[in-house]
């Protein structure tokens, strides 16, 4: 495997095949599509797992059902038994959830997915829609964080019921064969981190894993070509034979499925009162498998868009082992009970700051939060609130501006006074702000600060988009200002 996917499960430390056969609950569920279909599917859970956990569907190639992922048998004579793809993650204490296809084993129906018209064949994808729906309603899983795994033809499906969807946290697609539906969903679709599995002898599924590849927009996609293993599932058997001292295919397979949805994190929605009386609601992101307490960052979005504009750094910074607390502040989002934010008043307008301290107070007043170590970053009005919020409660350690701010004369006492390390990010076109950012780096640059200037007009999010190694930096200032030791 690559060097980017060891280092991850590397992390992991080593596994002996007893932690591999960990008992589960397993139980068989059912559910209705939305086109008539029955799908049958066996869901496996950890054991003395005491809050919900993520889950990952498991979608087999047209010639197999759910069993695909259960136990394997080597190729040869004795052919030894060893635990397949649901075991090792739900060892990992992520649920899994095996399915039988439209068409196949007991979701066969009147019909062999083998006679299926390419029209049905197109309508597969509602399963994984179905299956969506079917986890949301189980108190045992936590729906907002799903992967996928789907085999051959099966990864069409998995593209076409993701769409987009930000529930679905990973993919894994092995041998994948995709439409240009599937192409083209994936080139319009937000980040999703990608595992392409793939032989080269494999013509279409080399060249459908490939595109796929270049297709993602997400950092983290990676792509793993072999050669000489065959399709699908019995590649797990074949690398096991010609690679035998590596880790098993399946296992790390199983593992950096289990990493990407363990890493985003526990997603709560919240809300809280501000001290004027408005409920603001929000994102509440918090790592698991981290001792002690956490580093949290607030995220304020700008006065044109919502919380939803910070979901990739959400994610990212809780990957990195900070909690995150992205809001809706007044008049904007969910957070409109007084209110639009356009139509609120000035003097309402300018109490956002309200909304931010309210925040602070927020992340205080949960047990597993270190409200020492409080980091907040903010864009044009969002920058304006986060600053003035810093000025007031001295629990917040660092900034982050991110375009569009120019501070009052208050906020500048604080930022040349105090001088916390701010991270500035402005761009040349908005001439003011570059002018106002620079003189406060200069005053404030032996605190740590940094100063980051892009050619052009982006604002905020934009320059994600421009820049790809922006975000990562901003999430390492985050890490690296509110360690323990900063």
């Amino acid at each position: 495997m690559k060097r980017r996917l060891l280092v991850g499960l590397l992390m992991i430390g080593a596994y002996v095949l007893a932690a591999r056969t960990a008992s589960a609950g397993e139980r068989e569920v059912s559910f209705q599509t939305e086109d008539g279909w029955t799908i049958y599917g066996t869901l496996s859970t950890p054991d003395q797992v005491q809050e919900r956990v993520p889950v990952v569907i498991l979608l087999p190639s047209a010639a197999h059902d759910r069993s695909a992922f259960g136990l394997y048998r080597d190729p040869g004579p004795s052919r030894p038994q060893y635990p397949g793809l649901a075991p090792v993650i739900t060892a990992r204490g992520v649920a899994t959830l095996s399915l039988d296809l439209r068409g196949r084993g007991k979701s066969r129906g009147k019909k062999e997915q083998h006679a299926f018209s390419l029209e049905e064949r197109s309508k597969i994808y509602l399963d994984v829609r179905a299956a969506l729906a079917f986890l949301a309603s189980e108190p045992a899983v936590d729906a907002s964080r799903v992967g996928i795994v789907a085999v051959e033809g099966s990864a069409d499906a998995a593209v076409l019921g993701w769409r987009g969807d930000s529930r679905i946290k990973a993919m894994a697609l092995i041998s994948g064969r995709l439409s240009g539906a599937a192409k083209e969903q994936m080139a319009a679709s937000p980040l999703l981190p990608l595992l392409l599995i793939v032989s080269s002898e494999d013509k279409k599924g080399f060249a459908d894993m490939t595109d796929a590849y270049f297709l993602s927009k997400d950092r983290e996609t990676d792509i793993e070509v072999y050669h000489g293993l065959g399709v699908g599932t019995w590649m797990f058997s074949l690398f096991r034979q010609k690679y035998p001292n590596e880790k098993p295919l399946h296992e790390a397979i199983g593992d950096w499925m289990a990493d990407q949805v363990l890493s985003t994190g526990r997603l709560t929605e919240i809300s809280f009162q501000t001290q004027d009386g408005w409920t603001i609601y929000g994102n509440f992101r918090v790592p698991q498998g981290v001792a002690g307490k956490l580093p949290a960052v607030i995220l304020l979005h700008s006065g044109l868009s919502d919380r939803h504009a910070y979901h990739e750094l959400e994610i990212e910074l809780a990957k990195a082992g900070l909690a995150v607390l992205n809001i809706d502040w007044r008049g904007k989002g969910q957070s409109t009970g007084q209110g639009q934010y356009f139509e609120l008043s000035r003097a309402e307008r300018d109490q956002g700051h309200l909304d931010a301290l309210a925040a602070v107070n927020f992340l205080a007043s949960q047990p597993h939060i270190d409200a020492s170590r409080i980091g907040i970053l903010g864009t044009v009005i969002g920058a304006r609130y986060a600053m003035a919020a810093a000025a007031e409660d001295p629990r917040i350690k660092t900034a982050v501006v991110l375009t569009g701010y120019i501070p009052t004369e208050k906020e500048k006492t604080y930022l040349t006074s105090r001088k916390p390390p701010v991270l500035y990010v402005t761009s040349r076109g908005h001439t003011r702000v570059t002018q106002a950012l620079t003189e406060l780096y200069n005053l404030t640059k032996e605190s740590g600060s940094e100063l980051l200037v892009y050619d052009g007009g982006a604002i905020g999010c934009q320059l994600f988009k421009l820049d790809e190694n922006l975000l990562p930096r901003v999430v390492r200032w985050m890490k690296e200002k509110l360690s323990p030791s900063s």
